[in-house]
């Protein structure tokens, strides 16, 4: 996926030059995080000289769950479903987890679980920082993240496992349009459909 593709303010939430307000500080991660993200990540490796290996682009998909599906939760425990993938069709998205929120003394907790591991997060809306712990076996990965813009979150994340090299990612998660994603999307595939059927006559 082409990184080029979400660098236009046409697909993001804030389109329009000089609309944007000043920032508020978030105290209600749980209204935040609903949405079409884009994830921009750049991977090196953890430890000597930091070795660059490669970067990603990956679609974030963080949706409500309804009272009406799953279990019935304690009173003031909201739930997300994140799901991730290289485009938004429901059917290329693999849903991830479903975190539970809960909020105490101003402070947000989370819980979720990976593969029958219990992991576990918090946000501090005075630093505008959440820190998520995957504790899943043989695999540690801590991530962070700090709350930046309206529709745009940096992100830091470790990742070390016992079979595979460590490594550090970092970049930013932008939120998008998912009508306007789709359209750009739908030209983009009718202008290679074009560019295709143009070569073939040449030939």
């Amino acid at each position: 996926m082409d990184q080029a593709e979400f660098s236009s303010r046409s697909i993001r939430g804030a389109s329009k030059p000089g609309a944007s307000k000043p920032f508020e500080p978030v105290t209600d991660l749980y209204a935040y995080l609903q949405g079409c993200w884009c994830r921009n990540l750049e991977w090196r490796e953890f430890g000597g000289g930091f070795r660059h290996l490669h970067s990603s682009n990956t679609l974030v998909v963080i949706e409500a769950v309804g009272e009406g599906e799953g279990e019935p939760q304690p009173e003031g425990t909201r739930l997300l479903r994140w799901s991730f993938g290289k485009s938004l069709a429901r059917e290329d998205l693999h849903e991830a987890y479903v975190m539970k929120l809960s909020s105490t003394d101003g402070e947000t907790s989370m819980e979720w679980e990976v593969d029958g591991h219990r992991c576990s997060a918090r946000f501090w809306p005075a630093s505008q920082l959440a820190n998520f712990e995957f504790l899943l076996g043989t695999c540690t990965i801590f991530v962070t993240y700090r709350l930046m813009q309206a529709h745009m979150m940096a992100i830091n994340l470790v990742e070390v496992d016992a079979g595979l090299p460590p490594t550090v990612q970092f970049g930013n998660m932008m939120r998008i349009d998912a009508q306007k994603y789709h359209q750009q999307q739908e030209s983009s595939l009718q202008a290679a459909a074009a560019a295709k059927a143009s070569a073939a006559a040449e030939g």
